[in-house]
């Protein structure tokens, strides 16, 4: 599996130049505008794993790949860790920009940064656990037509519930949550991490190339 995550960093190393276009770009929207971007290195990171797929598909490394030992159960496996370290190390990136910003303009707001940078890692992962079924199964191209069609889906049902539906959350609830919002994180992320991977897991070995 080394050898695959390797290939993958590899790839991504191909992409420094937007890592650090993004980096820039979240460092003046940052300071320029005062505008909370936390979420925007994790996310990129997150892009670009993703992009691996599309170089995959295009040099027909699956066909190769499936023919090493353990090979379709390593390709998955290394597209699941090199996306979350590299989300996990852009999201740690991010908030030490944005500390170190915040100390430059006097504003530093440690838990607040914090509960930010957990918030944002979360949507990701959860993002990855939702998209990376759907790619193994329809491939890159028509895996981002599936991803815009849930997208919108998603975002329509959302609009629907907010309307439909008012929920009133009590105080109890909130202090809990944000008493054990780092134990729940890390529980949650595993668990859909698991379900996403097994999913995965399976297409992949019933896929042929």
């Amino acid at each position: 599996m080394m050898g695959m995550i390797k290939k993958d960093l590899l790839m991504v190393k191909n992409n420094f130049k937007t890592f650090l276009i993004s980096l820039a770009l979240f460092v003046m929207y940052t300071v320029l505008f005062d505008i909370d971007m936390t979420f925007f290195l994790p996310f990129m990171a997150f892009m670009i794993c993703m992009s691996t797929l599309n170089y995959d598909d295009f040099n027909h490394w699956h066909a190769y790949a499936i023919s090493l030992p353990q090979g379709r159960v390593n390709v998955v496996k290394s597209k699941y860790v090199v996306t979350i370290i590299l989300t996990i190390l852009m999201t740690v990136v991010g908030v030490l920009f944005s500390l170190g910003i915040s100390y430059y303009k006097g504003t530093v707001n440690l838990e607040e940064s914090i509960s930010s940078a957990i918030g944002v890692l979360f949507a990701v992962l959860l993002l990855m656990s939702i998209l990376y079924p759907i790619l193994f199964k329809f491939g890159a191209e028509k895996g981002r037509m599936a991803m815009g069609i849930i997208g919108l889906s998603a975002v329509g049902i959302t609009i629907l519930f907010t309307k439909l539906v008012h929920v009133e959350i009590s105080e109890s609830i909130i202090t809990f949550l944000e008493t054990y919002l780092p134990v729940l994180f890390i529980l949650a992320s595993i668990l859909m991490l698991s379900i996403s991977y097994g999913i995965s897991k399976k297409i992949y070995a019933k896929k042929e190339f």
